[in-house]
């Protein structure tokens, strides 16, 4: 009997925060985030990036999926079940989508992240999208629970501090 993964739940999210503190929009930061959620490993990841509200949605599903294949390659995130509130990114994947053309980029990712891991991409309501919780209400990991991430390969062994990144660009 073939071994099956354990079904991982995970959120995510984009959309752009029309207020922003004034003196980050001065330095050039974006309104664009998005985010992605593993509630029961208790990550949350959120990031700054620039795009239109169907490109921050597809941002935050290669985020999540990278982040699973290199820093969680470890655990046994092979089944994952992918929820979104945007009905225009879920819908994208019933076929003869705009967003989602045969030959275009986004399709080869999706196409290749999918032959690695079993991918089901859902619609959920905002209010139950963990993606979009604050922070304070997210969960911290139970005790004794523990996640191995993979090191950095070129980490450098003096601290140093980097400047903010004013975000990314989709």
């Amino acid at each position: 009997m073939e071994n099956q993964s354990i079904l991982t739940k995970c959120y995510i999210a984009g959309f752009e925060n029309q207020e922003i503190d004034p003196d980050l929009h001065r330095r050039g930061f974006c309104h664009g985030m998005l985010a992605f959620a593993i509630p029961h490993l208790g990550i949350l990841f959120r990031c700054r990036a620039r795009g239109e509200a169907i490109d921050l949605e597809f941002g935050a599903l290669f985020s999540l999926l990278k982040f699973i294949k290199t820093k969680l390659a470890k655990e046994d995130l092979k089944n994952l079940q992918i929820f979104s509130s945007s009905p225009e990114f879920v819908f994208s994947f019933a076929g003869n989508s705009k967003h989602l053309p045969p030959d275009s980029q986004r399709m080869k990712m999706v196409k290749k992240y999918h032959s690695e891991l079993k991918m089901q991409i859902g619609l959920i309501e905002m209010v139950e999208n963990k993606a979009l919780i604050i922070t304070s209400d997210f969960p911290s990991m139970p005790d004794g629970c523990s996640i191995s991430f993979e090191k950095e390969k070129l980490i450098s062994k003096t601290p140093r501090f980097k400047p903010f990144q004013q975000g990314i660009r989709l």
